[in-house]
């Protein structure tokens, strides 16, 4: 652990201590060999007592599955949206056979349309087969996790996103009832690790079911997991939707990292990352060489 106090003024101006740790993913390598290593760079913020503003993607599922535990999502929302402050925005998005926007942009001053969009969800799916007897089309239940993912991650964190400084975060809410095999549920982990890389910590509220796949996709995306069915799950979904959950200490800061005796650096993120510094993962590197820095 480091004192970056003298440092943190000079960038900053403000008085604060921050503390750096760093943590590798395998304790011990074999001199000499070829060996990727996985850092975990973590900063512990300073006690400011400041809450910066957050902007906050709702990602609900409405698939045909969900139909008696939509209801249980809606309450859980509606908490969200009392403890709404003036400089906090909240998108809404739902999903099942495809994902679209339902409210963006939701402010204190349009709570009530948001709270109108949030009560006409209902469960639905766009995705019908005929039987082989050539019957009428029997609807099928998809969720589409990965678009909603993406829609969320468009709002919050792309080319077309605010600028306004403020933390930037995803909460989805779904049973986990995927139909399309194994594709289905790697394409939805995928998804929860792109937003870790693209800079958008995701929190995953699993509706009527202890998790499974729901679990795993939450430690894919490095976040916090939740399992809402009763009081003790609302209360955890109110606090991890806060603004105080992810203390926030600094925006357009810059770390600087500088590797050594032959390492490189091949890959970055973080939950703000800088927009374009991601090198392709295909590099490695041999301990032991002679000392270079890549920075």
């Amino acid at each position: 652990k480091f004192n970056w106090l003298p440092w943190f003024e000079l960038l900053f101006g403000v008085a604060a201590q921050v503390t750096i740790s760093v943590h590798s993913r395998w304790p011990t390598v074999v001199a000499g060999s070829r060996h990727t290593q996985a850092l975990l760079v973590d900063l512990t913020p300073p006690v400011t007592g400041e809450v910066p503003p957050q902007e906050l993607a709702l990602v609900v599922d409405i698939s045909m599955s969900m139909a008696e535990k939509l209801s249980l999502v809606k309450s859980a929302v509606r908490q969200i949206l009392h403890g709404l402050r003036s400089e906090d925005r909240i998108h809404l998005i739902s999903f099942h056979s495809f994902a679209r926007p339902e409210f963006i942009n939701g402010t204190v001053e349009r709570k009530a349309q948001l709270l109108q969009a949030l009560e006409a969800l209902e469960p639905k799916t766009n995705l019908s087969i005929r039987p082989i007897d050539g019957s009428d089309p029997i609807p099928q239940d998809m969720g589409n996790i990965s678009e909603g993912l993406w829609i969320a991650q468009r709002l919050l964190v792309s080319p077309i996103a605010s600028t306004e400084k403020a933390t930037r975060r995803a909460m989805l809410f779904s049973d986990g009832q995927l139909r399309g095999g194994m594709a289905r549920y790697n394409a939805a982990v995928d998804a929860f690790e792109r937003c870790k890389v693209a800079g958008v910590p995701s929190t995953v509220v699993a509706v009527g079911q202890s998790g499974g796949f729901l679990r795993e996709a939450a430690k894919a995306a490095q976040g916090d997991f939740i399992h809402l069915h009763g009081p003790e799950g609302f209360q955890q979904v109110v606090a991890a939707a806060s603004a105080s959950h992810f203390p926030l200490f600094a925006t357009d800061a810059t770390l600087r990292l500088a590797t050594a005796f032959g390492a490189r650096l091949v890959e970055t993120y973080s939950h703000r990352r800088r927009r374009g510094h991601q090198r392709p993962w295909t590099e490695d590197f041999v301990l032991g060489a002679a000392s270079t820095d890549d920075e």
